[in-house]
């Protein structure tokens, strides 16, 4: 198993070549394993899971995502610090609904026009 601190510690370029080693090294695996000739059938899931870790770490370097391990803030901390808590809706807001309900249904285009006839007969 790969460390993350390890894999933070890296340049893209060695996180890029890592992924792309470690890619190379399961799809051989896979074919041994299918073949019946990998002992261990378990390497491939570990194999998966450090290429997610490599790339997890090649994404945050892209971003720049920092992390407290390294001595540095990190991102969810400053995302929760610049977003305030929300307050509590007022319960008045739900009594505009009720009058909302109250309204008289509108009258369709059809009833309209027998009305303005009839009215021009008169």
């Amino acid at each position: 198993m790969i460390e993350m601190e390890n894999l933070r510690g890296q340049t893209v370029a060695e996180l890029v070549k890592q992924a792309r080693t470690m890619k190379d090294e399961l799809f051989h695996s896979k074919f041994a394993h299918a073949t019946q000739q990998l002992k261990d059938p378990n390497k491939i899931r570990t194999m998966r899971r450090d290429i997610a870790r490599v790339k997890t770490a090649l994404t945050e370097k892209l971003q720049g995502i920092e992390h407290k391990s390294l001595g540095k803030k990190s991102v969810k901390a400053k995302t929760a610090a610049a977003k305030p808590a929300k307050a509590a809706a007022p319960k008045a807001e739900a009594a505009p609904k009720k009058e909302a309900a109250a309204k008289k249904p509108a009258v369709s285009k059809a009833t309209e026009k027998k009305s303005a006839a009839k009215k021009t007969k008169e």
